[in-house]
């Protein structure tokens, strides 16, 4: 019966709750009472979160999206620790935690954000489908989930799993930030994905009618209006030729095999 564990993480069919990431608050306390507080400076200390504590926690952090709860816990572990060395006492912080979480040039200590770090994280799981990355999570997703639709066309349903619900979600800050390399348009879908100059797409740029009158499915493929290396625009709708001739003197980037990559801007 869920829950069980693998690799010290749960195996969970529901929310990611607060009592299910203490094991990971437990390794931070545990290798925190390990050193020897007198002989640590604050320098050191530091260089301890930054490269060991912060480490324990990367683990869960790249799998899970972790309550808000569990973030502020291990985060407040981190500045007690800081300040008062291994007593961990919550008083006698001198500076705020978030100001020590700024860039070293903006006068910070160049700790990451525990939040902005678990959402960076979990784009490793977006990047993973859009690449096809082969593992059995994305087989799933791709045989009951996606179904031949795009990532980006797939509405939040409304009783999906938690994990499935917080990826869909992430849309909101990651728009536009995987941008195709069209290659033989094969994986790319014409309608939906960032394949435009400056990391647009043509769903967001004309109203639904527009590019329903091409009589194009909205699962179609950019290799669908490539004929023979070269394309095959529908020139019928007037609206789209901008489009069309901005995207003409790439055409060098057509390639005849298979394939394609995506990349981070």
């Amino acid at each position: 019966m869920l829950p069980v564990r693998y690799l010290w993480v749960p195996f969970i069919s529901t929310r990611l709750t607060y009592t299910d990431c203490i094991p990971s608050v437990e390794r931070i306390i545990a290798r925190i009472k390990l050193w020897t507080s007198s002989s640590l400076t604050y320098a050191g200390r530091l260089q301890l979160i930054k490269s060991v504590l912060f480490s324990i926690q990367v683990y869960w952090s790249s799998i899970f999206i972790l309550p808000c709860a569990t973030l502020k816990k291990i985060e407040s572990i981190l500045a007690a620790f800081l300040w008062r060395g291994t007593s961990m006492s919550p008083a006698g912080a001198k500076v705020a935690w978030h100001a020590i979480c700024y860039l070293e040039k903006k006068g910070g200590l160049g700790v990451k954000r525990l939040k902005t770090w678990n959402q960076a994280a979990t784009l490793k799981h977006i990047w993973h489908l859009l690449t096809n990355k082969v593992n059995v999570w994305t087989s799933r997703i791709y045989a009951v989930l996606l179904r031949g639709r795009s990532f980006w066309q797939v509405p939040i349903p409304s009783n999906p799993s938690w994990s499935w619900r917080k990826i869909l979600q992430s849309w909101e800050w990651c728009r536009g930030w995987f941008i195709v390399n069209i290659g033989n348009g094969s994986s790319t879908y014409l309608w939906y994905d960032y394949w435009l100059h400056e990391g647009k797409r043509l769903i967001d740029i004309h109203p639904l009618r527009t590019l329903t009158a091409t009589r194009l499915p909205w699962n179609t493929r950019v290799s669908n209006i490539i004929t023979k290396g070269h394309w095959n625009f529908p020139m019928d709708i007037t609206t789209l030729h901008a489009n069309w001739h901005s995207i003409i003197p790439t055409q060098s980037s057509i390639t005849k095999t298979s394939g394609f990559g995506k990349a981070i801007h």
